[in-house]
């Protein structure tokens, strides 16, 4: 791969940053995670549309800052959310990595979740993903990222079905411009440049270019040949480039904003070998571009009230390969199976807010208007049907929400009631309510009691036939979910911990079947039903030179039709427990440790459909890994820098981790990876 260009592109942000550097104020570089209060870190807006603190927010929330990615190693976007509870992230096809949340993780859980980007949806229509168009929003762009483990349609409609993932884009009050580069194992390198510029109280520009790629990260893929029963020596690279950046212009209560996305891979992780299908799926590439535009007003009027519109435009696109049995044991080469999509989706939000009043009330109400299009989807392989199996395909969708708040007994109880209604233009419509009631025995505690519906509707890939799979057509139904959910959090000054348990009931999951048709192998379907148990344990502690967490999440899993399957989504682990510690003796110093532990997980099978031979089977044995990362910031005048090592996987496990997709003998992992990086900010 070439990565010159991308070089190029940072190079002349370094000198754009270097030209202006003078007249601004000279602000720290990026911080470690004793710069925020606890309070401050549980300062959320995703779950309700207002900032608060979690204890109010009306589902289970979670908020992770870039001092906490940074510092615990985090190199792709979803990377950061390993260390949250009830979250598992996996390897997926082109360079993809997917969390799944709370138990649900399959081969077809990978849009299971909704993607916001500044509040702009992206999952897109082709296959009602959002990361098909964006695989890897770098890490350097982004200032934090919020998470609803649960139900969200209920205020965000379609696809907010087992989880929310919020990323917010970074910005600064004050006038900047900060560097980094970080330099490692197989390969790998990233680069950094951001700016905050002002022209007077009311402009300010906001830019942001990330850089980074790896070369070969060694993964083992070794597999059984369905051809020949041997098995095939063979390993992943991991090789990919990607370019991120985003430019935001805020002209008083107007802003303008570009964002843009390009990730390429060489050889990744994919669907595993099954034949007839995939003989050698385990490998495949991709490159995937994505590029949006918003605008967004927000006008202030009595009582203390918002009315926020936004309009945005988003287009995506990937074209990604999957071996097959021409290439056996490496990266695909031609003849391959082949996805194709360019999607486009068009939209406008008008929320309007009422915060707290002296009475104990507030609201939001929405409406929202979607155009989404595919221009093109083709999923085929030479000799299967035609290159495309949908071509200039719309869906139309109005949404109206409302959701109020009422607090009674001097602010001891509240109660939150909200529901959304989307029509669509091609299947009807589906309405999400959602109840929360929270007791409050003091100002640091909160007892919640949780009800949310939601919903995911079908995608075109779902829908439409194409060379090897058959389409449910427009009789899909969409896919609903019921959770019910307590939680227990108690706070103080120096520490916070949250207990919490739920359970989901899924119905007419969108799944692959047998089919009777003898011109495909298999088919979607409504039909599946299945339920999911669980509790998570989470705790945090923080003093002037400690901060401590824990978190563990125990989850019970199974479909319940058309047949009773004990553990059907066996790749998501029965156990996750995460811990870790953060040490600063001096604000020269900084240390962090971190570990993760995954338990009770299995290789996926895909059944009896497609025939695999897989010789390695069952319980994957348990994976166990630990990061360290120390940063050294010594005082300086005029100029603040940082030198930081980072070590993942601390002590070379070269563990297996479970994938969502049938890959024997689970996914390789690359083992101890050693890098080394710099900040400045002028």
């Amino acid at each position: 791969m070439d990565c010159s260009r991308i070089w190029m592109g940072l190079c002349g942000v370094f000198a754009l940053c270097g030209g202006i550097a003078a007249p601004l104020q000279v602000a720290a570089a990026p911080s470690d995670v004793f710069s925020m209060s606890l309070e401050e870190l549980v300062q959320v807006e995703v779950g309700s549309l207002f900032v608060e603190d979690e204890l109010s927010v009306g589902s289970v929330v979670s908020k992770v800052t870039e001092a906490q990615w940074r510092s615990q190693g985090a190199e792709k976007t979803f990377d950061a959310l390993i260390h949250l509870p009830g979250v598992y992230v996996s390897d997926y096809f082109h360079g993809q990595t997917i969390p799944s949340f709370r138990g649900f993780s399959g081969s077809e859980q990978y849009n299971s979740f909704l993607l916001l980007l500044d509040g702009i949806p992206m999952n897109n229509y082709s296959s009602a993903a959002g990361t098909y168009g964006a695989p890897n929003y770098a890490l350097g762009n982004l200032e934090s990222i919020e998470v609803i483990r649960g139900p969200g349609s209920s205020i965000y409609g379609a696809d907010a079905f087992n989880g929310v993932v919020s990323l917010n884009t970074w910005s600064s009050d004050i006038d900047q411009v900060e560097a980094w580069a970080e330099a490692g194992d197989f390969g790998y390198l990233q680069g950094n440049a951001r700016l905050r510029h002002s022209w007077g109280d009311d402009v300010v520009l906001t830019s942001v270019l990330s850089a980074s790629g790896t070369e070969n990260e060694h993964i083992p893929a070794s597999f059984h040949s369905s051809a020949t029963g041997a098995l095939v020596d063979a390993e992943i690279t991991g090789e990919y480039e990607n370019l991120t950046t985003t430019h935001k212009l805020a002209i008083r209560n107007f802003e303008f904003a570009l964002y843009y996305s390009e990730h390429e891979t060489a050889d990744s992780f994919g669907s595993g070998e099954l034949a007839p299908v995939f003989p050698n799926g385990g490998h495949t590439d991709g490159a995937a571009k994505m590029m949006a535009l918003k605008i967004s007003h927000v006008l202030e009027l009595d009582s203390g009230m918002e009315l926020e519109t936004s309009v945005y435009d988003v287009q995506d696109e990937l074209y990604g390969r999957f071996g097959i049995g021409a290439n056996v044991g490496v990266a695909p080469t031609d003849p391959a199976f082949v996805w194709d999509s360019e999607d486009h989706r068009t939209g406008l939000n008008l929320t309007l807010r009422r915060p707290l009043s002296e009475t104990g009330s507030r609201f939001v109400f929405g409406y929202s208007y979607d155009e989404v299009e595919v221009d093109h989807l083709g999923v085929s392989m030479p000799g299967f049907g035609a290159p495309y199996s949908a071509m200039n395909v719309e869906r139309r969708l109005h949404g109206v929400m409302g959701q109020v708040e009422q607090r009674f007994m001097e602010d001891m109880v509240q109660v939150i009631a909200g529901v959304r209604h989307d029509d669509y233009s091609d299947f009807g419509g589906h309405t999400s309510p959602r109840l929360a009631v929270i007791f409050h025995p003091t100002e640091q505690s909160a007892l919640k009691f949780l009800y949310g519906n939601a919903y995911r509707a079908p995608s075109i890939n779902e829908q439409a036939d194409n060379g090897l799979v058959k389409g449910g057509g427009t009789g899909l139904e969409p896919e609903q979910v019921d959770t019910y959910e307590i939680a227990w959090i108690q706070s103080h000054e120096k520490w916070r911990y949250r207990v919490s348990t739920y359970s989901s009931e899924v119905e007419d999951s969108i799944a692959l079947g047998a089919t009777d048709d003898p011109s495909f192998v298999i088919q979607y379907e409504n039909g599946v039903s299945a339920e999911s148990v669980g509790v998570e344990l989470e705790a945090v502690y923080q003093s002037d030179s400690w901060q401590l967490y824990a978190n563990t999440s125990w989850n019970e899993s199974e479909q319940t039709l058309p047949v009773p399957e004990t553990d059907s989504y066996s790749s998501y682990p029965d156990l996750i427990v995460n811990a870790g510690a953060s040490y600063s003796p001096a604000r020269e110093w900084f240390f962090s440790l971190n570990n993760v532990v995954y338990d009770g997980f299995e290789t996926v099978y895909p059944g009896v459909e497609i025939s695999p031979s897989y010789q390695t089977l069952g319980e994957l044995p348990t994976l166990w890994r630990t990061d360290f990362h120390v940063r050294w910031a010594p005082k300086s005048e005029g100029l603040d820098y940082q030198l930081y090592l980072t070590v993942l996987d601390l002590f070379d496990r070269q563990d297996t981790a479970a994938s969502m997709v049938p890959v024997e003998g689970g996914a390789g992992t690359p083992g101890r990876k050693v890098s080394v990086g710099m900040s400045v900010a002028f």
